[in-house]
């Protein structure tokens, strides 16, 4: 990924993919189809580029422009580099650490429901 300027990922349904944050974190472009599971990270524009599903038109066009600017794809690098940050490791950790905390106590205070 850290050598790719831009990474293209034409996907008609995802969840959020390692490659996403992967690219992201190396400071390239991440260039994917306009789903749920690209909005997440995608700030388009900012973070990254989004075109509509299927439309390989759009999709050719944004990749010509992403490599055609290096100024974009360094802008773009560094915004997506320091938004998906909020993914590390050690961030997404503490998260569920919290979670499962916080279902343990519920369920010492008798709040835990069964279904």
């Amino acid at each position: 990924m850290s050598l790719a300027d831009v990474v293209a990922l034409p996907s008609e349904h995802e969840t959020q993919a390692l490659v996403y944050l992967e690219t992201q974190a190396c400071g390239g472009v991440l260039l994917a189809s306009d789903i749920p599971a690209a909005r997440e990270v995608i700030v388009a524009g900012r973070t990254g580029l989004l075109f509509e599903r299927g439309n390989i038109d759009e999709l050719t066009r944004l990749t010509l422009e992403a490599a055609a600017s290096p100024e974009m794809r360094a802008s773009i690098g560094r915004a997506a580099r320091a938004r998906v940050a909020a993914h590390a490791l050690p961030v997404i950790v503490d998260r569920y650490v919290e979670t499962l905390e916080e279902v343990a106590n519920a369920s010492r205070s008798g709040r835990a429901t069964r279904r």
